[in-house]
């Protein structure tokens, strides 16, 4: 999803169901292995049949292509997916959950207003700057509208939604006292589209400061939080983001409290990876059901003492998001960064509710995924979220002889929901030559590459 630099241009999107007049033409494939139709396929048989670059199986090519790949010859050029190695291509329902088409991707604000975020002013901060975060969402190239839904939920030691529906006098709060057993109270009016909401989300933001200012929890919850927003997206049906605003360790009395576990002495010891390791099991196991709704998780701690962020930040890990941290946050010091980086995360390119698969062609496999994803299986990278600023590292292992006639090919398919609900596929080829002297292999390592690769496989 890395943003383009300079003269580049965005891969192409291609529609088949439209330049074939053939609503139900997707996406053309290997019938062996399902790798997709790239520059480095076959057409053999006048064009009839195709041989897979990486099974080499034979597959028959639909009419309603063939007809599409010939009117193109006539203009004097190639389809995109046979000229080019990057691609995108609008999905079928097929490959859609339940055969659905998607939703566009939403937006929580997951907002801690204890004592703690009141007085360093992270509250007041978020509030001020909310709008800006909300101007950042990329828009609709046709209407300029944004196509994200935003909605709102703030936290302490109980949780409480917000219906900001436009028609509302003002905003409404509904709190949820049992987070031991986390539910959604609304659904009409807790998600909207930003100029649907008008007055009554300017209120809501000029109200949440003065609401709390009075509150005197120290203690907070985390892990309900989330869960809170990850069951109102689930109501919703949609996928999307939960940008998480958290100052303190979690240790109020409810599912996900932490203990504070900070040892000095034992920093520089053998031991001193146990600190680093997650306390439990129970963010992972939220982590991975946010990722299994197609919902990322992206955390903004500002802590002023020990926040475990190796157990906190296991929500962002598995969910494709990223941990912020500002250590004794203050909204002079650190307000304006804070700031630039949530509209960072809003404008950003992003694939949401995503999973990759890597084909490679005979003689080497891929064998080890490293990144900020999750893995059920041994063959899909399942993403919550991916963004142009985050970067999956595959191992690819050698096994097989190698000839320099045939090459080396490796394809990967990222299906994903766009912001503005379209389903995609963005297809990513590489064609290798196959080298004799592991010397030419050296030489033509690329550096950077290799640093982040071997900084993805540490602890």
């Amino acid at each position: 999803m890395a943003e383009t630099v300079g003269t580049e241009s965005e891969p192409p999107l291609l529609d088949f169901a439209a330049l074939t007049n053939s609503p139900t033409l997707g996406p053309v494939r290997c019938g062996r292995c399902k790798a997709y139709m790239c520059p480095n396929m076959k057409f053999i048989d006048a064009g009839r049949h195709f041989k897979c670059a990486f099974c080499k199986a034979t597959t028959e090519v639909p009419m309603e292509y063939t007809q599409y790949i010939n009117s193109m010859q006539q203009y004097g050029r190639l389809p995109a997916e046979l000229a080019l190695g990057a691609v995108e291509i609008v999905a079928t329902k097929e490959y859609c959950r339940n055969n659905t088409l998607p939703n566009p991707p939403a937006v929580v604000f997951v907002i801690d207003v204890s004592y703690n975020s009141v007085k360093s002013g992270l509250l007041q901060t978020v509030c001020d700057n909310m709008m800006s975060f909300i101007e950042a969402f990329p828009k609709d190239p046709h209407t300029g509208e944004t196509w994200t839904r935003v909605g709102f939920i703030t936290y302490s030691t109980t949780v409480h939604f917000y219906n900001i529906k436009g028609s509302l006098a003002q905003p409404q709060m509904l709190s949820v006292g049992d987070v031991g057993d986390m539910f959604v109270p609304l659904l009409e009016g807790f998600l909207v589209h930003p100029k649907d909401s008008g007055d009554v989300l300017l209120q809501l933001l000029r109200q949440l400061p003065d609401m709390f200012q009075d509150n005197k929890d120290t203690e907070t919850i985390l892990l309900p939080a989330v869960q809170a927003g990850l069951e109102a997206l689930k109501a919703a049906d949609t996928s999307g983001q939960l940008l998480v605003f958290h100052t303190s360790l979690p240790t109020y009395n409810a599912p996900g409290k932490l203990a504070n576990r900070e040892e000095r002495k034992l920093l520089g010891t053998d031991k001193e990876k146990q600190m680093l390791a997650p306390q439990g099991t129970a963010y992972n196991e939220v982590g991975q059901a946010c990722c299994a709704a197609g919902v990322s998780v992206e955390l903004f701690l500002c802590n002023n003492a020990y926040a475990d962020a190796a157990t906190l930040g296991q929500l962002p890990r598995l969910t494709g998001g990223h941990t912020h941290k500002y250590t004794y946050f203050t909204t002079e010091v650190d307000g304006r960064r804070l700031a630039w980086d949530v509209r960072r995360v809003a404008a950003r390119p992003t694939a949401f509710d995503a999973v990759m698969r890597v084909r490679t062609s005979t003689g080497v496999r891929a064998t080890d995924f490293h990144g900020h994803c999750y893995m059920a299986n041994t063959t899909d990278v399942e993403l919550a979220a991916v963004d142009a600023d985050k970067a999956i590292g595959i191992e690819i292992k050698h096994d097989d002889k190698l000839t320099a006639e045939d090459g080396v090919y490796i394809q990967a398919a990222l299906l994903y929901t766009h912001r503005s609900g379209q389903r995609r596929l963005r297809i990513l080829n590489l064609a290798l030559n196959v080298a004799h002297q592991l010397a030419d292999v050296y030489r033509s390592m690329e550096l950077d590459t290799c640093v982040a690769f071997l900084a993805k496989q540490g602890p």
